[in-house]
């Protein structure tokens, strides 16, 4: 009995020094200037999968309320074309897309992979698919230049309203985060863009910080505000909303893809639908998830 508690002892003691040395080997967070750039590389794909979803509650009079959710998922491949010092040239392609809309009385549902191509109402969305277009970003993800689809044009029996356009600002996601300067955990900076939730365009203020750097990712936290003032709306409607967002990234620092992202926006105000400007809300999650594919030699 003595013998095997005393082995049993020595076997704790041991485990726990083992653990000890392990956790020695793992570096201590430092903090150093960190760059965090849009750097792609020449010989890898990138795909980011978006999701993106939107609940909508606009009260129409005193005793009637309109619900509406809408839930997308995009998924785009990202190439590296060039690069220099002021700028990367990449062409984009839209590679997957299903979405789903409906209220009380309707209910839209399209899915590229499963989509049969019979319904005309789907057109607009199913001419995206496979259409690539070319982007130059700064290596902080200011857009420099982004080329337009030429080869979609807009379908009157267009179901979801969807167009390439309102993708693109969803797209902004990915890349509107990167600072100006090498960035120490604890630093924080500012980006202003426009970007859509729904049928809305917004303007975004965001400030962003740079909460940890754990094997070469980068952990980014950041809060914001909304404002559809000054933001053009789609067929000249009436929107008044203001909000907060708040979330995070996750950025492989030698590339600046997002391994993973997380963004809650939320909006309240007055949208004309009816006529007349009535009161609503609006909350909205955003998912990114982005992966590195290697190239294969032709």
């Amino acid at each position: 009995m003595t013998t095997r508690f005393y082995t049993l002892i020595a076997f704790i003691i041991a485990a726990i020094s083992f653990q000890s040395c392990d956790e020695e080997l793992i570096p201590k967070q430092s903090n150093k200037p960190v760059p965090i750039r849009f750097n792609l590389s020449t010989d890898s794909a990138y795909q980011y999968t978006i999701q993106n979803n939107i609940f909508v509650e606009q009260q129409i009079d005193a005793e009637n309320t309109v619900t509406m959710e809408q839930n997308m998922t995009l998924t785009a491949g990202y190439m590296l074309l060039d690069s220099s010092d002021k700028k990367r040239d990449i062409t984009v392609s839209y590679d997957k897309i299903s979405m789903s809309t409906g209220n009380q009385l309707y209910a839209l549902e399209f899915d590229s992979e499963t989509d049969d191509g019979a319904d005309p109402m789907y057109e607009d969305l199913r001419r995206l698919i496979g259409q690539n277009f070319k982007m130059s970003l700064s290596p902080n993800g200011d857009i420099l230049y982004s080329e337009p689809i030429t080869a979609v044009n807009q379908s009157s029996l267009n179901a979801f309203k969807v167009k390439d356009s309102s993708i693109r600002k969803i797209l902004v996601n990915t890349f509107c985060f990167y600072p100006n300067l090498d960035v120490m955990v604890g630093d924080n900076w500012q980006n202003t863009f426009e970007t859509s939730i729904g049928f809305a365009n917004v303007k975004v203020r965001c400030a962003y910080q740079l909460a940890s750097v754990k094997k070469n990712i980068a952990h980014i936290e950041l809060q914001g505000k909304l404002s559809s003032a000054h933001a053009e709306q789609a067929g000249g409607s009436n929107i008044d909303m203001r909000g907060t967002l708040s979330g995070f990234y996750d950025v492989d620092i030698k590339s600046g893809m997002v391994v993973t992202a997380r963004i809650k926006q939320e909006l309240a105000g007055e949208i004309d639908i009816t006529g007349k400007l009535t009161p609503a809300k609006m909350e909205s999650s955003i998912s990114i998830m982005g992966v590195k594919k290697q190239m294969v030699p032709k």
